[in-house]
């Protein structure tokens, strides 16, 4: 059913907790983006550092000697820093037959008792998943609920971004479950996942969003890619309460959304927010303001989020 479009204000918008995209954007850049995961590894095939190499070289020199999926798996805790990425592209390499394995290894990782030896295990095992393709989502989804809530978000949008749309039930609930958790940014995770998707939920959730006080980095940027009629009002509303720096991700996002339901649907949300004694005006004033920014426009501003 869908959602009525309110018409008020949100509340005093909490500023972000931090101003940069969280740990599940960069997995996804890093990890699952093939293009971004290449042009990393070739930056870290030309390191020339000696200090770095001193201390990388020799962990990313076994993990290029794996010759099998368990010898690399081995090596997972000396993975860090540039040797992530050999890692990755090792995992690339003899992916063949291995996502049973990396899965078996996934579940046993939530026995691991240091915080961060068990984070580190995740991030590997799920972006070892993914790189298994089909396969290796079926899998991960068999895995979910042994997962951390870290690991769970991250394994949200390795499913989103494999096209796994037997998982977007399964997401939806974990999104749930995590998206009024203030001090963690688990719902990034299933946020990206609904919108890799296409799933109609992430526009509501989306809309839902963006009428409280939450703020976080990736919001507006989400919003571009799937905000629909329903985001409307709560971005202009965002746009007039926001701080001078932050205006131009809210009106960029609204610039996209306007362009995805055509002009008429965008005259007649901003038509809702108005006195009706300027509604003969103020609705194709905004139109205009807001459909300055073309497609394009849109694009380069969150190139993050449509790389």
């Amino acid at each position: 059913m869908p959602r009525k479009n309110r018409q008020r204000r949100p509340q005093a918008i909490l500023p972000a907790s931090e101003d940069y995209p969280s740990a599940q954007t960069f997995f996804r850049v890093g990890v699952l983006d093939e293009g971004s995961r290449e042009m990393m590894q070739r930056g870290a095939a030309q390191i020339t550092d000696e200090p770095v190499l001193s201390r990388d070289g020799p962990a990313i020199e076994k993990i290029k000697a794996a010759h099998t999926p368990a010898e690399l798996l081995d090596l997972i805790s000396i993975s860090t820093g540039p040797a992530e990425m050999a890692w990755l592209e090792q995992m690339r390499l003899l992916r063949l037959g291995a996502a049973p394995l990396i899965a078996e290894r996934l579940v046993a990782s939530a026995a691991i008792e240091d915080a961060s030896a068990r984070t580190l295990a995740e991030e590997r095992l799920i972006g070892g998943l993914y790189l298994c393709g089909g396969l290796g989502a079926e899998h991960l989804l068999r895995c979910f609920d042994s997962l951390s809530l870290y690991g769970q978000s991250l394994a949200c949008m390795a499913l989103g971004k494999a096209q796994a749309q037997q998982a977007a039930d399964r997401i939806w609930t974990y999104y749930e479950r995590v998206k009024n958790y203030t001090l963690e940014r688990f719902l990034v995770g299933p946020l990206w996942a609904l919108v890799d998707l296409k799933d109609p939920r992430a526009a509501m959730a989306l809309a839902e969003l963006l009428e409280t006080n939450r703020d976080f980095y990736e919001l507006p940027g989400l919003a571009a890619l799937a905000g629909d009629w329903q985001a409307v009002l709560p971005l202009f509303w965002r746009f007039v309460e926001a701080a001078e720096g932050a205006k131009d991700d809210y009106a960029y996002a609204l610039a996209a959304v306007g362009h995805r339901i055509g002009r008429a649907a965008l005259r007649e949300e901003f038509e809702k927010g108005v006195p009706e004694k300027s509604r003969a005006t103020l609705p194709d004033k905004a139109v205009e303001a807001f459909s300055r920014f073309s497609p394009e426009d849109v694009e380069e501003h969150f190139d993050l989020f449509y790389g």
